[in-house]
C-alpha cells in the first residue's frame, strides 16, 4: 500500500529512463519514498548484526556518501516530500581514458499537501505558516465522508480549534500530482549543478533532454509480480491518473455503493 504513495524517475549513464541502478561492483541503488536503499549481497553477508533485511546495507537521504568506488550525492526537494540524487563510479586504467558509471533520479511522495491545496483554493494560503493545522475525515451517515481542517494556535496544547473549515469539494483526484513540473525543474537545476562539479555537463544535458515521465512505485511492483509493463506518466500531463491500487479501490467502492442503492 505504501509503495502506491510514491513515484520515481531514474536515468542511466546515457540519460535513458530505467528501473534499476546497478553498478559493476554489485552495489544497487533503490530510490524509495524520500531516501535511497543501498544493496550489496556480499557486503550484507559480512555484517555481524545487519539492521536491514537481506542484501540491504544502508539507507541514505541527504548529503554525500562514498561507498567503495561509488559516490552518491543527494538533496531533499524544497517543496515536496522527496529527494534527488546523482551517483557516480569512476574507473581509471593506465594509458586509457577514464570511464564512468552514472545514475541520477528523483523520488517523491505523489500527493499534494492537501491542507495547503485547499487553503490556497480558499484564498487563505498566507495563514498556513501562522498556525497549526489538523485534517480529519468523518462519515456522513450516507456512505460518504465529510472532510475538514482544524485551525489551531501554534502552541495548541489541548485540542481546541480556533476554527473548523469544512471542505465541500474534497476530491482525491485533485490531490494526486506524481512529479510536478516544478519538481522536475528543481531536479534539472540539481543535476546541472552537481554533475557540473565533476565536469559531467554532457551527462546533465542528456538527462534534461530525456523523456520526463515518472512511474508509480506500487504500479512497478505489481507490473513486475504479474508480468506486465508498468505505465509511465509524463510530468507535463495535466490530468494524472492515480496509482493502479488506488483506482482499483475506488472502483470497488463505487461498485459496492451502486449495489447498495439498487
Amino acid at each position: 500500500m505504501a509503495l502506491s504513495d510514491y513515484v520515481h524517475m531514474v536515468f542511466d549513464g546515457n540519460g535513458k529512463p530505467i528501473e534499476t541502478c546497478k553498478f559493476k561492483n554489485g552495489i544497487t541503488l533503490q530510490p524509495y519514498k524520500n531516501w535511497i536503499y543501498i544493496h550489496h549481497a556480499e557486503m550484507w553477508k559480512a555484517l555481524k548484526n545487519p539492521m536491514f533485511i537481506e542484501d540491504t546495507i544502508a539507507q541514505f537521504s541527504s548529503g554525500t556518501m562514498t561507498l567503495g568506488d561509488v559516490t552518491i550525492e543527494a538533496e531533499p526537494l524544497k517543496n515536496a516530500n522527496g529527494m534527488m540524487f546523482y551517483a557516480l563510479a569512476s574507473h581509471y586504467e593506465k594509458d586509457k581514458p577514464a570511464t564512468y558509471e552514472r545514475f541520477s533520479g528523483i523520488v517523491s511522495y505523489g500527493w499534494k499537501n492537501s491542507i495547503k491545496f485547499y487553503l490556497e483554493k480558499l484564498g487563505r494560503l498566507a495563514e498556513y505558516d501562522q498556525f497549526e493545522w489538523m485534517e480529519s475525515s468523518t462519515g456522513d451517515g450516507k456512505g460518504g465522508s465529510i472532510h475538514s481542517i482544524d485551525k489551531l494556535p501554534k502552541d495548541f496544547g489541548d485540542y481546541k480549534p480556533i476554527e473548523t473549515i469544512t471542505i465541500t469539494d474534497y476530491n482525491y483526484d485533485d490531490l494526486w500530482q506524481g512529479i510536478s513540473p516544478e519538481m522536475l525543474a528543481e531536479f534539472h537545476e540539481f543535476i546541472t549543478r552537481v554533475a557540473g562539479e565533476h565536469s559531467h555537463e554532457a551527462y546533465a544535458n542528456l538527462v534534461k533532454s530525456a523523456d520526463a515521465s515518472f512511474v508509480n512505485s506500487g504500479d512497478a511492483f505489481f507490473a513486475k509480480a504479474l508480468g506486465f509493463k508498468a505505465s509511465k506518466t509524463k510530468v507535463k500531463t495535466k490530468k494524472k491518473k492515480q496509482p493502479l491500487l488506488m483506482r482499483s479501490l475506488s472502483q470497488k467502492k463505487r461498485a459496492k455503493h451502486q449495489l447498495k442503492h439498487k
